[in-house]
């Protein structure tokens, strides 16, 4: 009797926290000073069907190449963490910047 090799499993995928989504960018990407002289890079997506509910992401150093988007721009975008905001309806999420320019490229070619 011939014994068949077992195969084992392919392992599942590496499981990363947060939530995906897909939004539209709210309105132009900017770059702000902070009060110590940072410059951070604010985002804002809005959900398309409650558009009244809000993310809004904050990412180190000037927006470069990610305020040539314009505003109603779908993007997919993977968020790492997310709290409330300020305002009602309004969200406050963690990305790492590689990841919103490469969530923006990806938007930039389906709109090209």
């Amino acid at each position: 009797m011939s014994q068949t090799p077992k195969t084992t499993p392919a392992a599942p995928p590496a499981l990363s926290g947060g939530l995906h989504l897909q939004w539209l960018l709210a309105d132009d990407v900017r770059t702000i000073k902070t009060k110590s002289g940072e410059e951070k890079t604010v985002l804002e997506l809005r959900d398309p069907r409650r558009l009244s509910q809000s993310l809004v992401v904050w990412l180190d150093g000037p927006a470069g190449p990610l305020s040539g988007h314009q505003p109603g721009t779908v993007v997919q975008l993977h968020v790492e963490s997310v709290r409330s905001g300020r305002a009602r309806g309004e969200l406050m999420g963690n990305a790492s910047r590689a990841s919103v320019e490469a969530s923006f490229a990806r938007a930039a070619e389906a709109t090209a």
